[in-house]
């Protein structure tokens, strides 16, 4: 039998992508699927629908946890992280050590729990002795010979299926599910076979259930007592509700009659082919709590039911796998650059379109490396959206990401409609998002795409360059993009050409301004040291003005950034440039702008300049 799974809505279009990713991986990775051709696949891509034939619902299963597995390795990421960790520069061997013991320390006691016995747990017991032996700074030799060590022990099957489900069914019951099925806690001992018949079970038998009672109704328009016999005994021998009770219900009913009494019952909410036998609560999917004080419509059925199908469930189920997860600094965009606190988020990109374009666009996501954000992902979505843009269209792509907590019984959504100007500038082809930190970078595309001046998150990166915890480079090119991103949002400008390119090289000529002023202070800092035991560099001046220049542009005081602004050209003997007049009057640049490309300039952001930036210097016209 051939089901459907139309996506319409978002809701269903995330599980139509992961029963296509659980098959791509199933065709990649198991053998008895490797050799299957395309046309002969049971999960097939329509024009309007997902198409499932339900030969497969039995492999569903064990494809799903395979992937989860695959996906969520401890020893891959483990050995990903720790190799990040190794090569590092900002941080001390000291700090690399004391991260690599806290990693190994956690771990241990986690498999201490479940097989206290193991050889190989004394292994990594006396791995952790000899960490904390070392006293002296740590030896890249020392710190390689460890992770090695480590990362093998990580490599026995019990200790990877252990510790790997434990992830998995960490983020499936605290952003997705709750306690159902296989996540209760009494059964946190399954080991991976156990979790694929718990859901063979409890998600895929249903289905399956409810299949039959469809091929039944279809094979039998005009029932006989013979087969009314055989539907009774289908769904008397099922030990669920509501089959149980349908099934006595139809037994005391005429044959003629089946039809209308199945025709009476409520149908599902996402596809009316199917019989509604439970409703749409947390349990079916936890994402749908709401921020703030308004309740849910559905939790613990408080409100208005939801009815919907065991096949939906099935595949909500199944959903996360149809979702790209990624990690952004936390409490952003508003937060401390210099703390390094992550929080899990879950993305997806819905468009109008067919199902093959929606599972193009996901897998463009997913298939980021490391899970970067949208930067790089927007301009493949547009490339064939281009000419929309120019004819002052809007493609359709709408990007959702939340994360959700069962406890508090909420979801955090951010709904993404991508802004026109936005597109346009992403379309151009020349931006350099790519070239930014990766912390400046996330919070100036997430407020960008929310049409949010980025300005804020600017100010606080630089506190963490004059700080020496961030690149005055990238505060450089914040403030040139997001000055381009301003004037692409203006009525009539319509599209990122060589004239808007040219006036950004105004801000080029600012920050070397800024830099004429950071080569002074360090030449007057050379004479300086002739002639006296110790001078403060002339980086270090440099920061603690460039501080008080960040203060004075955060607050809008352009006369207090004026006036010290002259006194350091003065002071290092420099003629004050007719154009520090715009940081008044605003001609060509706002004064945020000009005070923060000028001090990005005075931290050190023009040793990068790029080879086709070109200062567009007043002094010139």
């Amino acid at each position: 039998m051939k089901l459907k799974l139309h996506i319409d809505d978002y809701v269903t279009a995330i599980p139509g992508v992961a029963l296509m990713r659980l098959q791509e991986w199933a065709v990649a990775n198991l053998p008895e699927w490797r050799d299957i051709r395309l046309e002969e696949r049971p999960i097939r891509l329509r024009d309007d629908h997902v198409e499932v034939d339900s030969s497969v619902l039995d492999h569903l299963p064990k494809w799903y946890f395979l992937y989860l597995m695959h996906r969520y390795s401890v020893k891959r990421r483990e050995q990903e992280r720790l190799r990040s960790l190794l090569a590092s520069s900002y941080q001390t061997p000291r700090d690399k050590l004391s991260r690599l013991r806290d990693s190994i320390n956690n771990n241990l006691k986690k498999l201490t729990n479940y097989f206290p016995n193991s050889p190989k747990i004394t292994v990594m017991q006396h791995l952790l002795v000899e960490i904390k032996s070392i006293k002296s700074e740590p030896t890249d030799e020392q710190m390689e010979s460890i992770v090695e060590r480590y990362l093998d022990l990580l490599s026995d099957e019990q200790f990877e299926e252990r510790l790997t489900l434990n992830v998995i069914r960490s983020f499936l019951n605290n952003n997705f599910f709750g306690q159902t099925s296989m996540l209760q806690l009494t059964r946190s001992s399954l080991n991976l076979q156990g979790h694929i018949e718990y859901m063979q079970r409890d998600f895929v038998e249903p289905v399956k259930l409810d299949v039959a009672v469809r091929q039944w109704l279809d094979t039998w328009p005009e029932p006989t007592a013979d087969s009314q016999k055989d539907l009774v005994d289908l769904l008397r021998n099922s030990d669920r509700n509501p089959y149980k009770r349908w099934g006595d219900e139809i037994r005391k009913l005429k044959p003629e009659e089946i039809h209308a009494y199945i025709n009476g019952k409520l149908r599902c909410s996402f596809e009316e082919e199917w019989l509604a036998t439970i409703h749409f609560e947390e349990m079916t999917f936890a994402p749908l709590g709401i921020s703030g004080k308004h309740v849910n419509f559905n939790w613990e059925h408080a409100h208005h039911q939801m009815p919907i199908s065991n096949w939906i469930r099935l595949l909500l189920f199944m959903a996360p796998a149809g979702l790209t997860s990624f990690t952004r600094y936390k409490q952003m965009p508003f937060t401390n650059f210099n703390k390094d606190e992550y929080e899990t988020f879950y993305c997806f990109v819905y468009r109008d379109g067919t199902p093959e374009m929606i599972y193009g666009d996901n897998n463009a996501l997913d298939n980021m490396e490391h899970n970067e954000s949208f930067e790089r992902l927007i301009p493949k979505l547009i490339e064939r959206e281009t000419y929309k843009a120019k004819r002052r269209l809007r493609p359709n792509i709408q990007i959702l990401e939340f994360q959700s907590d069962i406890d508090m019984k909420k979801t955090v959504l951010y709904d993404y409609h991508v802004p026109r100007h936005v597109l346009i500038y992403f379309s151009s082809g020349r931006s350099n998002l790519q070239y930014m930190h990766r912390p400046i970078r996330e919070a100036f595309l997430k407020l960008i795409l929310e049409s949010i001046d980025p300005m804020q998150v600017i100010w606080n990166y630089l506190r963490s360059v004059i700080q020496g915890k961030g690149y005055p480079y990238s505060a450089y090119l914040a403030v040139r993009e997001r000055w381009i991103i301003e004037q692409l949002k203006k009525e009539g400008i319509r599209e990122m050409d060589a004239a808007l390119q040219k006036k950004a090289g105004y801000i080029y000529y600012i920050s070397q301004e800024g830099a004429k002023i950071r080569r002074g202070l360090e030449r007057r800092a050379d004479k300086q040291s002739e002639s006296t035991d110790y001078v403060s560099s002339g980086s270090k001046r440099a920061a603690g003005i460039a501080y008080r220049l960040l203060n004075a542009a955060r607050s809008g005081d352009r006369q207090l950034f004026l006036d010290t602004t002259i006194r350091l050209y003065l002071s290092v003997g420099e003629e004050v440039p007719i154009s520090l007049l715009n940081v008044l009057h605003e001609e060509k640049v706002d004064f945020a702008t000009w005070s923060g490309a000028f001090i990005t300039g005075l931290l050190g952001g023009d040793q990068k300049e790029s080879a086709n930036e070109k200062a567009d210097n007043p002094n010139n016209e």
